[in-house]
């Protein structure tokens, strides 16, 4: 490492909802009596494929599909179903790589195991994965070249799995140059570099990689690039479509960092026989406890480990959580009319209770709403089962009362 004096030159600054698709069939779809389900229509698809496919929504003769509506003239023994086949978790990986001249080795790291130590977590698990990464393309040791299978040959892309933005990431502005080319290339891009904005999906929990021995942003006088809030607030509270990345109060954004911090003491930049980074990354520290991220060293001297940790943090976090369509037209959404149904590869449907006894984490086992009921979340042995399953099948009913678990004795 070369510390301060051969960091890159300052760059200027410059200034769906989850993809499900509907499923028609007649044991799927409850019509009216005298009337048959039917209707088709296309399915979404993502990069990596869905849970099941398109399908059409079943209404049954004169009758109408109940979203969720409370209805005084009808009970619940009465009431109809709408069924929506999920689709997989979706996530966008946003790998974010320093290039200035001290970042050779951790540049060489990257390359050697994102193949072998992340994407393998990934293709495994029943989630549907692309990679994007911001970092200058080529082959010299401060460029970055992404090999296959991830990657197309020499360095291509490989649509559309993996697009790679031919951005100048410097020492000190990551956020910033993500901002700027997420709607533009931005100054620090080459030309003819896509935005990311149009490869990122909004249905999509993003999830932001950051390797650098460096800190985001630069203290007063000198603060000409985003620290962690700025970016943090440019996220939730700037970036269009408002809601690709969550609001305040509920994120779809996670940041992990390989960063320059020492592992006994944070707040201090590391030292290793190999690695001397020049600050500990504490905005990249901060923003990853926000957002429950990860965060490791770049002196650990095994970066598959620190690879593949990252990957099961997406995998873990990712695959149990669902976010429910909106109502069709002119229908209300009721939370307290919502069930899920799973479906395992070869077997029968079996209805998952919503379980709120206690804490997804602390002994659930069925599904939960989230703090602001946007999303459905799968807890405890449920989970478990569903992501081991690859060919398995969640709906999404909405409709009749919510089945609840009954309180524990």
């Amino acid at each position: 490492m070369l510390g301060h004096l051969c960091k890159q030159g300052l760059f200027a600054a410059a200034g769906a909802l989850l993809a499900f698709a509907c499923s028609a069939t007649s044991s799927d779809n409850k019509g009216s009596p005298g009337g048959a389900g039917g209707g088709s229509a296309a399915g979404g698809t993502g990069g990596g494929g869905g849970i099941g496919t398109g399908g059409g929504i079943a209404t049954g003769g004169s009758g109408t599909i109940d979203a969720g509506i409370p209805d005084a003239n009808e009970s619940d023994a009465a009431c109809e179903v709408l069924t929506q086949k999920a689709n997989k978790p979706a996530v966008d990986v946003i790998w974010v790589i320093d290039n200035s001249c001290s970042m050779a080795d951790e540049i060489a790291k990257v390359r050697t195991n994102i193949n072998t130590s992340f994407v393998p977590t990934l293709t495994q698990s029943i989630i549907d994965w692309r990679v994007m990464m911001l970092s200058q393309r080529g082959t010299s040791s401060y460029g970055v070249c992404v090999d296959p299978p991830l990657a197309g040959s020499n360095c291509a892309d490989n649509p559309p799995g993996f697009h790679q933005l031919d951005c100048t990431v410097g020492s000190n502005d990551a956020f910033t140059v993500m901002t700027n080319a997420y709607a533009a290339p931005g100054i620090a891009c080459k030309a003819g570099t896509k935005a990311w904005n149009t490869l990122a999906r909004f249905d999509a929990t993003k999830v932001f990689v950051i390797v650098t021995d460096d800190e985001a942003g630069m203290p007063p006088p000198f603060s000409l690039f985003m620290n962690g809030d700025q970016f943090d607030n440019w996220a939730t509270q700037t970036a269009q479509p408002a809601g690709m990345f969550g609001t305040k109060q509920s994120r779809k954004y996670v940041l992990h960092g390989i960063i320059g911090m020492d592992v006994a003491n944070p707040t201090a930049p590391c030292t290793s026989a190999t690695n001397s980074a020049v600050a500990p990354g504490v905005e990249y520290q901060k923003l990853a406890t926000l957002t429950g991220g990860i965060v490791r060293s770049i002196c650990e001297d095994d970066w598959s480990n620190i690879f593949t940790t990252i990957a099961s943090g997406i995998v873990n976090k990712l695959s149990c959580e669902y976010v429910p369509p909106p109502p069709p037209s002119g229908k209300e959404f009721d939370p307290a009319k919502v069930n899920v149904v799973f479906t395992p590869d070869g077997g029968s449907a079996e209805d998952v209770l919503q379980d709120n006894n206690a804490g997804c984490e602390q002994g659930a086992n069925g599904w939960q709403w989230n703090a602001d009921k946007t999303k459905i979340l799968l807890c405890g042995a449920t989970c478990d089962k569903v992501k081991a399953d690859e060919n398995g099948q969640i709906d999404i009913e909405f409709g009749c009362a919510t089945k609840t678990a009954p309180p524990p004795r």
